[in-house]
């Protein structure tokens, strides 16, 4: 499902028709594998929620052709939504009618809560390098918020052990 190296070679030598794709490790991926499944008759189901509570997989669902299933764990229509609210989003899709549908605002879509992000509220953490140390794995990392501050800090082991503005 992640590696679309091995999963090409399942099309290619018929052991499969059908495949699983989940925009984890980017849309991109998702649609090249969608792409290639074309060619050798098989679908592409999107595996889980996917990001932003169920924008992203959403959005994949209208531009892949030979996708007819969305993977939902929820005993309602309105899981993704109320998981989303949970986190300050707005509207995350509801299943109506067994349809699933992105909204039609410009990019993912996401309407966030504000006043939720107005309080120091983190929204990103951008790994910019990752070793491996004695103790474990050493990060250097972006921390930023959505009014574009950002500080700059080194992980190693179970912590933070430096920090610059």
């Amino acid at each position: 499902m992640h590696d679309i190296d091995l999963t090409a070679q399942w099309l290619i030598q018929g052991a499969t028709d059908r495949l699983r794709a989940r925009a984890t490790f980017g849309t991109t991926q998702v649609l090249k594998l969608a792409h290639f499944a074309e060619l050798y008759g098989a679908n592409v189901e999107l595996n889980g929620q996917g990001g932003l509570f169920g924008l992203v997989h959403a959005h994949l669902s209208c531009c892949i052709d030979n996708t007819d299933y969305y993977e939902y764990f929820f005993p309602t229509g309105d899981g993704n939504h109320k998981q989303g609210l949970d986190w300050g989003l707005l509207n995350a899709p509801l299943i109506e009618d067994g349809h699933l549908a992105p909204p039609n605002s410009p990019g993912w879509g996401a309407e966030w809560v504000k006043r939720r992000f107005n309080h120091g509220l983190w929204l990103f953490f951008l790994i910019l390098d990752l070793q491996r140390v004695d103790n474990g794995l050493k990060a250097v990392a972006i921390l930023g918020d959505v009014i574009g501050n950002g500080i700059e800090c080194v992980f190693a082991g179970d912590g933070v052990v430096e920090r610059n503005k």
